[in-house]
């Protein structure tokens, strides 16, 4: 495999309270991180993050070369992945 693939990973982090402005908050800083660690060379990008509110979980995707990275990218977020797994995303046929 080229080390230059990226792979997509799915994120799970239990925020307690979770609200949409709580979810908004966390999804910024995400998405900051990963811009910062992009800049620094890192091959990470955030693509979106979902929120189920009564379950008070947070899910972040990310498109990046190693779970390394997305382990960096929450540790410069703030925010404590409970679940890292690599995903297979089916885009709709057009």
């Amino acid at each position: 495999m080229n080390t230059d693939e990226r792979k997509t990973f799915l994120v799970e982090s239990y925020v307690r309270q979770l609200d949409e402005p709580m979810a908004a908050a966390i999804a910024r800083r995400v998405e900051e991180a990963a811009a910062d660690l992009h800049r620094s060379g890192l091959a990470i990008v955030w693509l979106r993050s979902l929120a189920l509110l009564g379950e008070e979980t947070c899910f972040c995707l990310f498109s990046a070369q190693k779970v390394d990275d997305v382990i960096a990218a929450g540790r410069r977020a703030e925010l404590d992945f409970d679940h890292i797994s690599e995903v297979v995303t089916i885009e709709p046929h057009r």
